[in-house]
């Protein structure tokens, strides 16, 4: 777009001809048809074959005028034709340019019924050259239409807006100012109680969770506290003279001394007899 102008490149080759144009919206800056020559077309086996032969004229028109292309907004026109006329907008070169093309391109290469590749690979597909040129300059009537629209559906808002604030300023009086306050003041108390007893609530199911976890723990502690295994009338047996703890009647000797120690205190013994585990299990 140019000076806020559509630019519009149309390209009509005809079985004669190749006519093309340059718009800005509906005025028409550029247009011409060449005529070639019947002994060069019949020289083509195929339409098809004419491919680079009208792709460079096309390319003369657009050098000889100094057309930017990226400046178009571009579609590309036909009109209808046979099967013949239409293959060109099938070619892969074609179709990958189509696809590849930074500036939107609509379609308009066969007339209602008539389809191409190229229509598959392009932004939009009009049924016609005159649909396409529809697409790519909106109706001004629409374009108006739609602004009187969103201007009428802006000043309904702002009434709107203004009658709610007339309404909130005319109730507020010296008499009810108070009670309108409280009114306004009273839901945002009621939520702050309802959060309040949330929190209290989630930290309380917290801290009975974690009194839990340290009761299992200190429960666990105290079953593996040796003083717990003496307090259940067990005790443990040292060697008087080192103070090793005894694990085998095979480690004390007869009239070595032993000490005792219960839950409370401690007992000096000597020893009399081991038997059990003395001598590799013999008594």
């Amino acid at each position: 777009m140019k000076n806020n102008r559509f630019r519009i490149f149309v390209i009509n080759p005809g079985s004669t001809s190749t006519k093309m144009a340059l718009f800005e919206d509906d005025t028409k800056i550029l247009e011409t048809s060449v005529t070639h020559d019947a002994e060069v077309l019949n020289s083509f086996p195929t339409a098809n074959d004419q491919f680079e032969y009208r792709m460079g004229v096309i390319m003369d028109f657009v050098e000889n005028n100094d057309i930017e292309l990226d400046n178009i907004d571009a579609f590309v026109g036909r009109g209808g034709g046979s099967l013949e006329d239409l293959l060109p907008f099938s070619e892969e070169i074609v179709v990958r340019a189509v696809a590849g093309s930074k500036i939107p391109v609509i379609s308009a290469v066969g007339h209602e019924i008539d389809w191409a590749i190229c229509d598959f690979a392009a932004d939009r597909r009009a049924p016609t050259p005159s649909a396409a040129a529809e697409l790519a300059v909106p109706v001004l009537d629409d374009v108006l239409y739609y602004f009187e629209q969103k201007e009428a559906e802006f000043e309904t808002e702002i009434k709107n807006r203004l009658q709610k604030l007339r309404l909130m300023v005319q109730e507020f009086s010296p008499e009810n100012l108070e009670l309108k306050f409280r009114s306004i003041e009273q839901p945002l108390l009621q939520r702050f109680d309802y959060a309040k007893d949330d929190l209290t609530s989630s930290m309380e199911d917290r801290i009975k969770d974690a009194r839990q976890k340290l009761e299992k723990q200190i429960l666990v502690l105290e079953n593996a506290n040796p003083s717990a295994l003496l307090q259940r009338g067990y005790s443990m047996v040292r060697d008087a003279a080192t103070g090793k703890i005894i694990r085998s009647a095979s480690e004390v000797a007869q009239g070595s001394k032993i000490e005792i120690v219960p839950a409370k205190g401690k007992i000096i013994a000597t020893v009399e007899e081991a038997s059990g585990d003395t001598n590799g299990g013999q008594p």
